[in-house]
């Protein structure tokens, strides 16, 4: 009994210190099961949230990236900006990126995605994470057909 808790131990330790390191992205656009999204243009159905992102939590809070997600959104220290997006805005997908120092069973994909109706976000990436939209599947955004 004490040799699975200590099992268990070692395996809390290492989880939680692979939670504490920052998550880094690799560009894994050529893997043919996901080249298919580049390119792709969408609409947003409803209005979404798209806030600043800071790797480093600390001040001055500066902004890494902007992740889009359904509302309510979130909230904590890493958070530094907080707006809407309304209904009918347009996205292209740019890129995928998947994390690359992510536990394997946690492999994190996201879609790096350019939002030309709005220069502000034009100064850092625009990310959709997989785990909170999944664009095949989501009622917030609509694929727009080439040529409409």
């Amino acid at each position: 009994m004490k040799k699975y808790l200590g099992y268990a131990l070692v395996a809390c330790l290492l989880l939680g210190a692979v939670g504490c390191k920052s998550k880094e992205f690799k560009d894994v656009s050529a893997d043919v099961s996901l080249s298919r999204f580049i390119g792709t243009a969408y609409k947003t159905k409803t209005e979404l949230i798209i806030c600043g992102i800071a790797k480093d939590i600390g001040y001055p809070k500066i902004v890494d990236y902007y992740t889009i997600m359904e509302p309510p959104g979130i909230g904590g220290p890493e958070v530094v900006s907080l707006r809407t997006i309304p209904p009918g805005t347009s996205m292209k997908i740019l890129r995928v990126e998947r994390c690359s120092n992510c536990l394997p069973f946690l492999s994190e994909l996201r879609w790096v995605v350019d939002l030309p109706s709005d220069a502000t976000f034009k100064d850092h990436p625009v990310v959709i994470d997989a785990g909170r939209i999944d664009i095949e599947k989501t009622n917030a955004l609509v694929k727009v057909q080439a040529g409409t």
